[in-house]
This record gives C-alpha cells, structure tokens and sequence, in this order.
C-alpha cells in the first residue's frame, strides 16, 4: 500500500519549487499510514536491524505520534514524496525541527528503478522548503560511513576553499542495547554523581571540541521554543545536558535527547550523546566508563535510547556495559550559507541529469520504425 498524501501549509512554497524542477510528482504526506512509510522505509533499505526491533509490529503510540507529528503544523516536521508515473511512491525524506533553529533531515531514500535524477530533485525541493525559511538556521544530518556515493559527494562539497565556514562534519559510533543482549550489572564507583545542568559558554566548549564549532552551535535547544511547539501538537521532545562528577570534580559532558516515540525512527532524538572530557587533551576513557557504570543497571531502556560517541573515543567501556555497536555514521552540519550552496550544487547537477534524459528522448524519437 503507498502511503496517502495531502498538500498542507506549504503547499504554494512546494507548487513553486516543483514548477522550478519542471515535476509534478511531489506531494506532502499526512501522516495517516504510518505502516506504510515503514513498508517504504524498508523497501529503500533505511532501515536497520536495530531500528526494527521494536517495530514488529508498530506500536499504535507511534503510529498516532507519526500522525500528529504530520497532520498540523509543519514549521515543525513535513514529510517529502516523490511518486512515479504510476502513482507509487519512489522516494521519500522527512526533515524535523528537533532543535531550536535547527532541522534534522531523516528518512531519505529513493528506490531503484526510480528515474535518474530523483534523489537530487527530492534533496532540492527539501532543501528549498527548510532553507528559505526565516527561523531555520542549521541543517543537520546523519550518513552511514559505508554510504559511499553520498560521502564521496560531500567530500567534492568540502574541497571548496570555505566549506568548513558553511559546514562541519564528524565520524560517531552508534552504540545501542539489543533485546536478548545480555546486560551486564554495574558498580557506580563512590564519589559518582550524575547531574542535570545548563550549557553554559564553558561546558559548550566541550561541545565544540568533540562535535565541532558549527555542530555545537546548531544542536542546542530553547525548551520554550522546540519543547513547546512539540507539546502544543501532543508531542515530547526534550534535550538535557548531563555532568559526570567524581569526588565533585566535572569528569565530562553527556547530552541526552529525548523524544515521543515514532518521531525518529533511527533513534537519533532518543540517544545519549557522549561529548567526554572537560580538559583538551585527556583521556576520555573514564568519564565513559563512569556513565557506563550508571546507565547499566536499568536505565536503558528496551527499545530505542542509543548512544553516540566520536569514533576516536575508546569505546571498551560501552561493549562491557553490554551495548553492541550498530553503526558508523557521519554527522554533517551545514549553516543556512551551507544548505544555499547544496541546494545550488544539487540543482546543477539536476539540470545535468534533465538535459542527458532530454536527449536520450529525442534520439530515441528520430529512430527510423
């Protein structure tokens, strides 16, 4: 079953852009047919073992929070659709304004047999949609490191002369807890204490110092802004910074997302991420382990709840609290300067893909019958 579609709030913005490209197969999907997204997730091959399993089958909670997240207001989430001739869908991409300035683009992928030129065409019209809009600053985004065509992509991105002013970039491991793993019992060492805190200019600089400059900026949250807009349509969606102390020495950052279930279903706004040590240069190792020590005797949660680390961080830690490591992905962060050039490099590309497609067309046309 392909999932149905309404055109909501944006749709004159997305009638403008799918005039631009010279297409009329995108839509804007309501939300209803949440199993049917995940049908087409899987079909795309976005979906990973350990995003599946707790998802056989769907909960009725995310489907209704799938529905509320789409149905309303959608300066807060919208999901793409690009369907064939045929009407079935072919590719999809969902962005959501999980921070306060910042939208996070999930869910892209575009099927085989899709006709060249979807996939930047689909990456265009959202782009379009998220980056002229007044109250988005930042794009953030996750690609598997084995995803060689989009990496190698932005590596081309990235050789311009200032790229690393418009965007950053930053390998992390996902770790999460599988069902049926066994869990191993940890002994918090006394003097322990982990606690809630503001992010001030201080601890942000540990932030930056594991994630980057531009990522640090962008993935910051005002919780009467982003908590605000997700609670008016019946939704979660918290951020806390978290401080690891020993013997009430600061020993290192953890920021722990939180989200409704269904929102995100790779997991990544239901996570710890581990930004390590305060001091430049220390080893890492300990302030993981001590999290690790606390978070192993029952607050992980069965499904969901992963944890990102930077991939150099040493994660013995992590895989002897019982956590499997799932994934490599690449973070990308982009400022709105970013997200103008992409879209820009996207669209040449795109014109490229038209005119070769136009031309097929025409020599196919002149064959004698």
């Amino acid at each position: 079953m392909n999932p149905p579609t309404v055109m909501l709030r944006s749709c004159a913005a997305l009638d403008q852009i799918a005039a631009s490209l010279g297409c009329t197969e995108l839509e804007l999907h309501d939300g209803k047919d949440f199993t049917g997204m995940l049908a087409l997730y899987e079909r795309m091959g976005l979906m990973q073992p350990y995003m599946l399993s707790g998802l056989r089958p769907p909960p009725p909670t995310m489907a209704d929070n799938w529905r509320k997240l789409h149905e309303g207001d959608s300066s807060v989430a919208f999901t793409l659709i690009w369907r064939g001739r045929h009407g079935d869908a072919l590719g999809a991409v969902s962005g959501v304004r999980a921070w306060d300035r910042t939208w996070l683009a999930q869910q892209f992928g575009v099927l085989p047999h899709a006709e060249p030129g979807t996939a930047a065409a689909l990456q265009i019209a959202f782009l379009g949609l998220v980056g002229e809009r007044a109250d988005t600053d930042h794009l953030c985004f996750f690609v598997t490191v084995d995803n060689a065509q989009m990496n190698a992509w932005f590596e081309r991105f990235f050789r311009f002369g200032d790229a690393f002013e418009l965007g950053s970039r930053i390998d992390l491991a996902r770790w999460a807890f599988l069902p049926g793993v066994r869990r191993l019992a940890g002994s918090a060492r006394p003097g322990l204490d982990v606690t809630s805190t503001v992010l001030d200019d201080r601890r942000g600089s540990v932030f930056a110092r594991s994630l980057g400059s531009v990522a640090a900026e962008a993935l910051t949250t005002c919780p009467e802004t982003t908590s605000g807009a997700f609670a008016r349509l019946g939704l979660e969606r918290h951020q806390r910074t978290l401080v690891l102390s020993d013997r009430g020495c600061e020993a290192g950052l953890v920021i722990e997302e939180k989200t409704s279930p269904g929102l995100s279903l790779s997991w990544m706004l239901d996570s710890w991420w581990f930004l390590g040590s305060n001091e430049a240069g220390s080893s890492n190792e300990p302030a993981l382990e001590r999290f690790m020590s606390t978070i192993s005797n029952g607050s992980v949660p069965e499904h969901g709840r992963i944890l990102l680390i930077p991939s150099r961080v040493s994660a013995a830690p992590v895989q002897a609290a019982g956590f499997t490591r799932v994934a490599d992905a690449r973070l990308y962060t982009l400022n709105k300067a970013g997200i103008r050039r992409y879209r820009d490099e996207l669209a040449l590309r795109y014109a490229e893909v038209r005119s070769a497609m136009k031309g097929r067309r025409a020599r196919g046309a002149r064959k004698p019958a």
